[in-house]
């Protein structure tokens, strides 16, 4: 008798096990869910400041809903993380495509200068708590773009902070160095 009773669990178990392959994939591509991120900038730019338009789209519209925020992690060079949790910015999706204005202060974020960071645009779910890229159900397509750091850039800055609250001292400065530079060359 228990041994007829053993069969019938393991027939419900086996049972149990295909229905649950069959209606729940084990991989992206089963699975069928994708999301693509792209954006205006190249591969690779040498600005700390970045400022671009992103374009997601969710090839599968289920994939979305109000808590899936638009963010982005940095990585060192070799693809190690750096910063993982960054602003999260709600989307407004439309046919299952999102447009969104993004700005990203590497200074602000703490990136030493001379530091050259790989940034990724992800995708958050906060409702089901999971990061788009971490999901081995999702094929998810983000461009990896290479910060690196411009040393020209720090000295436009600085100089363009100095005209805007400092006018007068800049031009007597420059008139300055030109004076000395006339009379050593006499």
């Amino acid at each position: 008798m228990k041994t007829h009773l053993y069969k019938k669990a393991a027939l419900f178990c086996i049972a149990l096990a295909l229905f649950y392959a069959k209606f729940y994939p084990v991989n992206a591509e089963e699975a069928g869910y994708k999301a693509v991120i792209t954006c205006d900038l190249p591969s690779e730019i040498n600005d700390y400041i970045i400022s671009t338009n992103v374009l997601v789209q969710f090839i599968t519209p289920s994939l979305y809903n109000d808590g899936v925020k638009l963010s982005y992690k940095l990585y060192d060079t070799d693809l190690n993380l750096l910063l993982g949790e960054n602003e999260r910015m709600p989307l407004e999706v439309t046919d299952g495509t999102a447009k969104a204005e993004v700005s990203i202060d590497m200074y602000q974020l703490g990136i030493a200068k001379g530091t050259d960071v790989v940034l990724m645009f992800d995708l958050v779910d906060e409702n089901n708590i999971y990061w788009f890229s971490d999901n081995s159900y999702i094929d998810f397509e983000a461009p990896q773009i290479r910060v690196t750091y411009d040393f020209g850039y720090d000295i436009k800055l600085i100089y363009t902070n100095i005209l805007r609250r400092q006018p007068v001292q800049l031009v007597l400065n420059i008139i300055g160095f030109i004076f000395s530079a006339v009379c050593f060359i006499k």
